[in-house]
C-alpha cells in the first residue's frame, strides 16, 4: 500500500507541475505579446511624429521601439532620421555635431544588420557627402547602393558630384548621360543636360 500511495502523489505532483508549466507558458506568450504591442504602438507614434516634423518625440518613440527591437534596421533608420532633422535646428554647433554623430551611427548599425538596406545605405552617404566630406566611404557606398537601386537618380547626380570630387569627370559624365537615359522626369533630365554641358567644359563649380 505504501508503494502504492507513493506512486499516486508521485503522479498528482507531476500532475500539478505540468499545470504549473501550461500556466507560465501561457503567461509568458501574453507577457511576450503585450511587449510586441508596445513596440507596434511606439513604431506607430514615432512614423506619426514623424508626419508631424516633431523630431525629438520621434527620437524618443524610436528609442523605445529600438530597446525592443535592437536588431531591426527599419528603427534604427528612423531614429536616426529625426536625430539628423534635429541637427537642423541645434541651438550650437556642438549639439548639432552630436545629432549628426549619433545618426550616422545608426545608419552604420542599421546596414551591418542589412547590409542591403538601402534607405541607410543612401542616408549615410549624403551625411558622408555634405557634413563629414568623407568623399573615399561615400563613393564605396553609393556604388553599392546603386548595384541594388539601379534607376535611383538621385543617387547617380550625388555619385556624380563625389566623382567631380576626386577629379574624375569621366565618370561623372557618364552618370549623367544614364541619367539622361533612364529618366523619367523631365526636371531630372534638363538638370543632368546642364550638369554634363558644365562638367564637359570645364565650368562645373563645387
Amino acid at each position: 500500500m505504501g508503494a502504492e500511495e507513493g506512486q499516486a502523489g508521485n503522479r498528482e505532483r507531476i500532475s500539478e507541475l505540468k499545470s504549473d508549466i501550461r500556466r507560465a507558458e501561457s503567461q509568458v506568450e501574453k507577457t511576450i505579446e503585450s511587449v510586441r504591442e508596445k513596440g507596434t504602438y511606439w513604431r506607430l507614434l514615432g512614423l506619426k511624429y514623424m508626419d508631424y516634423g516633431m523630431w525629438g518625440e520621434a527620437a524618443a518613440a524610436f528609442d523605445e521601439v529600438v530597446k525592443i527591437y535592437p536588431e531591426h534596421a527599419f528603427p534604427l533608420y528612423n531614429r536616426a532620421l529625426s536625430l539628423g532633422q534635429l541637427s537642423l535646428s541645434a541651438d550650437t554647433q556642438e549639439q548639432r555635431m552630436a545629432y549628426l554623430l549619433r545618426a550616422e551611427q545608426g545608419y552604420r548599425r542599421a546596414i551591418s544588420i542589412d547590409p542591403r538596406f538601402t534607405p541607410a545605405m543612401y542616408a549615410l552617404a549624403v551625411l558622408l557627402v555634405f557634413e563629414f566630406d568623407n568623399m573615399l566611404e561615400a563613393r564605396n557606398l553609393l556604388e553599392n547602393y546603386l548595384e541594388i537601386e539601379r534607376s535611383d537618380i538621385n543617387a547617380r547626380f550625388l555619385l556624380a558630384q563625389v566623382h567631380i570630387e576626386f577629379g574624375d569627370d569621366k565618370e561623372a559624365l557618364s552618370l549623367y548621360g544614364e541619367i539622361r537615359e533612364i529618366a523619367k522626369n523631365e526636371d531630372d533630365i534638363n538638370k543632368a543636360d546642364e550638369l554634363y554641358r558644365l562638367v564637359e567644359r570645364g565650368d562645373y563649380e563645387l
